[in-house]
């Protein structure tokens, strides 16, 4: 009877540093605001996002585009463009990473004040 060994798969795995529902509280009008969410890659294959969504068009997504090595931190920044949003604001992410079966959300949430609540008519 012969023995084989089968080294362990290659895979990627993710691991948030950081909450992945960011509370901004309040923010005025027109301004813009970002959010970062720390993360790592925990497993022994390289990691990288393969799709990237977003809720708002307000919104743009910078993370890191070369795949991330085994045991190497990476930062998505989300910005968001306030102009023209007033109130109570959830702006949703989502990031398909090279992991079997995961999807990543991350919420971004805010109370936007008016840049015009000020003044009388």
């Amino acid at each position: 009877m012969f023995a084989f060994t089968h080294p362990e798969a290659k895979v990627a795995k993710i691991k948030f540093l950081d909450s992945r529902i960011i509370q901004l509280g309040n923010v005025n009008e027109g301004d813009v605001v970002r959010a970062f969410v720390r993360y790592k890659n925990v497993g022994n294959a390289p990691l990288t996002f393969t799709s990237v969504t977003k809720t708002c068009n307000c919104t743009s997504v910078d993370y890191q585009k070369q795949p991330l090595a085994p045991s190497k931190t990476g930062i998505v920044t989300v910005s968001v463009n306030t102009s023209r949003k007033v109130g109570s604001q959830v702006i949703v992410v989502t990031l398909k990473p090279n992991v079997p079966d995961k999807t990543v959300i991350i919420r971004v949430n805010m109370n936007v004040i008016s840049a015009h609540r000020h003044e009388k008519s």
